[in-house]
């Protein structure tokens, strides 16, 4: 679990994270993000992060798919491995 200070800043707060919490999450200095109340605490979410991670996943399923054409299991199925990997 990440923490984080709250410092006044002019008439506001303001919260600073840290360095790794901003780079696992790809926080950017300026970014904008959305504040809601639940159940008496705080949620932070990224404006468009679900966009944004949706493109990603969506891509990445095209690279797959385009590099799974390139490779041929011959006359063994998928299903074939997943259950030779079961029982080792």
């Amino acid at each position: 679990m990440a923490k984080a200070t709250i410092e006044k800043l002019g008439d506001t707060l303001a919260i600073r994270f840290p360095n790794e919490f901003a780079r696992t999450s790809g926080l950017r200095d300026g970014e904008h993000v959305e504040l809601k109340i639940r159940d008496g605490g705080i949620l932070i979410s990224r404006s468009g992060a679900a966009t944004r991670g949706r493109a990603s996943a969506e891509g990445a399923a095209a690279e797959i798919i385009r590099e799974s054409r390139r490779h041929s299991l011959g006359e063994i199925s998928m299903r074939d491995l997943l259950d030779h990997g079961r029982r080792g």
